[in-house]
């Protein structure tokens, strides 16, 4: 009997014991089915939050005021439903499993984000009609700032949370992802990224504009036509100046005269430090066409304004830069312009500024009369109309975005609001600030033949969790023009500084990080064993000169490393803006 006994009981604790087997394959059946329908529950959401924010953006740029409130309550439904579907303890344990807990993770977050931004991020921008940009167009020759005033804080606001939202984002380690989400997430990455930089530039935009265009006051600022046929670090170089007098957003057009005509002083207009004289020579003080040898515009607008007011004795409140390139962007808002017997357009007005000008006038004196009245033509018609406001917003923002526009104020407190902006055009010193390297190309030929130059530049960085962070960088560096073209000494130059003409020298400035490290530089594969090493705002450099000939080709390598506080963050390659409508600038994504 005890044996039997021992048996039966034994028979029914195994079955217990298949029953709780079963009982728990049951429940985690139930939970991982219904978590994967929380799963599709959150991917249709989010579909839903994408396809209700172009909705959105349509309805923005149409003007459609009704749909825009429409596609903004269907987004931040569609994303609070996100939200809710990850915030639970049954999300929670997905995000602990092997395997999909890095995804489950990483859609909590662009879930709780897109939540976020339906609300702080976008709707003040749609409640103060901050993206309805017809009305920033001059009517009259004035600016309405009160506009522009009105829109600080909301702009302000949502800047705040696309960076929080921006800084989220980045915290995930976005590697492990699966396929799809991966790239899913790089794409909203770089959406929020762009969306995030965009608002920085509109907060910094409300606040300085309005006092720059005189609300406190008159303004006087000078304006700075840069021409890349003749390269200069910040992209062209200082051809045609002018004053405009700004009051209570009311432009008008002073002052105009080349940069050639102010000729060569003995001794810098203002002390040059030794490491200018180091890097760029004492020229870059003597004369206003060689003061954009440096990449740092707030240097450059400093001393191109020093020389102007030994020359006029005016207080200038600021200096604004474009290049061809920028002003033709703009002439998409304006349409075509009569200058003499030239129509020029979007599409043209680069080519005739920077190479046909130069064809048709073998005169200096008479090229540099031609600019001055496009430049009058041009301002004439942005301050008085008829202008598509909305597209003149959108073509400032890509000049400023490709380097091409640069503002500098000489009032220290919408300076330092500047600071650290595109528009800014700086080398920054601080290690604390991003790390930014550059790659800046200065003409040595006194040439136009930087209408025949291309150039990209590539970089690669090396993550292997050192306190230094390493990058390889190259840059293909090639001439156009075709061999036995014959061109005008107006685009050759005289042929001095040992090229002949038809040939160009270019002096290409390389920069490593701010208190990181420089070199290993090649030039077509061979060891340039003999470089020169100095340093400029903190930043270690050395040059490359390059001689190209007709259908030239070279290359140049490098490698650089960050400052140790630098190494986990993304690297901006600056490179000097070309003739052609591209962004040369480069990143080195984080490790």
């Amino acid at each position: 009997m005890p044996r039997s006994r021992g048996l039966m009981e034994g028979n029914a604790m195994r079955k217990r014991t298949r029953w709780i087997v079963l009982a728990v394959v049951v429940v985690l059946l139930a939970v991982g089915g219904y978590a994967a329908w929380r799963a599709l529950q959150v991917k249709d959401e989010l579909g839903g939050a994408v396809d209700a924010a172009s909705e959105l953006r349509s309805a923005l740029q149409s003007g459609d005021d009704k749909a825009a409130d429409d596609a903004l309550a269907s987004l931040r439904a569609h994303a609070a439903a996100a939200d809710e579907g990850t915030s639970g303890p049954t999300w929670s344990v997905l995000t602990r499993l092997p395997f999909v807990g890095d995804d489950a993770h990483a859609v909590r977050v662009i879930s709780a984000v897109a939540f976020d931004l339906s609300g702080d991020g976008v709707a003040p921008l749609v409640d103060a009609g901050a993206l309805d940009l017809e009305g920033f167009a001059p009517k009259d020759g004035r600016i309405d700032l009160t506009r522009i005033d009105k829109l600080s804080a909301p702009i302000s606001t949502s800047a705040e949370a696309f960076a929080v939202a921006e800084k989220r984002l980045s915290a995930v380690d976005a590697d492990g992802l699966v396929g799809p989400l991966a790239s899913r997430w790089k794409q909203a990455m770089g959406d929020v990224r762009d969306a995030a930089d965009g608002l920085e530039a509109g907060r910094v935009t409300a606040r300085v504009l309005p006092a720059m265009l005189g609300a406190d006051g008159p303004r006087k600022q000078l304006l700075v036509f840069q021409t890349n046929a003749e390269p200069r670090a910040p992209g062209g170089m200082p051809g045609s100046l002018a004053t405009i007098d700004v009051r209570n957003g009311r432009l008008e057009l002073a002052r105009q005269r080349s940069a050639s005509s102010f000729g060569e002083l003995d001794t810098p207009v203002l002390p040059i430090t030794k490491d200018e004289e180091t890097r760029f020579g004492p020229q870059l003080g003597t004369f206003v066409m060689d003061a954009a040898f440096t990449p740092h515009f707030p240097r450059e607008a400093e001393l191109i304004a020093a020389r102007w007011t030994q020359e006029y004795d005016e207080e200038l409140d600021g200096v604004v830069a474009i290049d061809p390139v920028a002003l033709g962007y703009l002439m998409e808002a304006t349409g075509p312009i009569k200058v003499g017997n030239v129509e020029l357009t979007s599409e043209n007005v680069a080519e005739e500024l920077l190479h046909g000008a130069y064809l048709r006038t073998p005169d200096p004196k008479l090229q540099d009369l031609w600019f001055e009245s496009v430049a009058g033509s041009v301002f004439q018609r942005i301050s008085d109309g008829p202008v598509d406001g909305e597209r003149l917003v959108r073509e400032l923002a890509r000049g400023v975005d490709e380097g091409r526009i640069y503002v500098s104020s000489f009032h220290d407190e919408e300076q330092a609001e500047l600071a650290g902006t595109k528009v800014a055009g700086e080398v920054p010193s601080s290690t604390q600030a991003a790390p930014q390297a550059g790659v800046y190309l200065n003409d040595s030929t006194a040439s136009k033949m930087g209408w025949f130059l291309d150039y990209d530049v590539t970089v690669k960085s090396s993550c292997d969790g050192g306190k230094r962070r390493g990058l390889v960088a190259t840059m293909d560096i090639s001439s156009s023009l075709k061999p036995g073209t014959k061109l005008p000494e107006a685009v050759t130059g005289p042929g001095i500084f040992g090229t002949a003409k038809g040939e160009h020298l270019v002096s290409v400035e390389l920069f490593g990080p701010q208190g990181g490290t420089l070199g290993r530089i090649k030039f077509d594969g061979e060891d340039q064993a003999n470089a020169e090493f100095s340093s400029y705002l903190n930043h270690p450099t050395t040059s490359v000169a390059v001689f190209l000939g007709a259908g030239a080709k070279h290359q140049i390598t490098w490698t650089m490393n960050t400052d140790s506080a630098a190494s986990d963050q993304p690297v901006v390659v600056r490179v000097s803006a070309g003739v052609h409508p591209e962004d040369k600038s480069v990143v080195a994504p984080a490790c």
